[in-house]
């Protein structure tokens, strides 16, 4: 479990000009497979798309707090839970469309080739 306070003295720690500690990675690896593993993501799409999503987000999250964007007014865990959640949300839309693209294009293909065989019977 990631204690809020301490997750924001890792990031204050990068903003006051100390390196990304391994500490702090584990911290926002753990947010982002805790997002991926509430989404199901893993049973739905399969272990390779699933890889890819996690490591988008940890990237994004990653950037967010080397590009200093997290306020350490708030709840750090919440902000990168939200950038881990965009990012799976974007992932799956594209997913989602490439899946349906394919299929269109299958059943074109199918539909194409039907036809021409009923066109050479005739």
């Amino acid at each position: 479990m990631i204690e809020p306070d301490r997750l924001r003295g890792l990031i204050r720690a990068v903003y006051d000009g100390g390196e990304y500690s391994s500490e702090l990675d584990r911290c926002v690896l753990e947010i982002c497979e805790g997002c991926l593993s509430a989404k199901r993501t893993r049973h739905y799409y399969g272990d390779a798309v699933t890889d890819d999503i996690l490591s988008d987000a940890h990237v994004n999250c990653s950037l967010a707090i080397l590009e200093r964007k997290v306020d350490l007014a708030y709840n750090p865990f919440s902000y990168l839970t939200r950038i881990a959640m965009t990012t799976l949300a974007g992932k799956c839309r594209s997913q989602n469309a490439r899946a349906r693209d394919l299929k269109e294009y299958v059943e074109s293909v199918y539909d194409e080739q039907y036809t021409k065989e009923e066109t050479e019977d005739i």
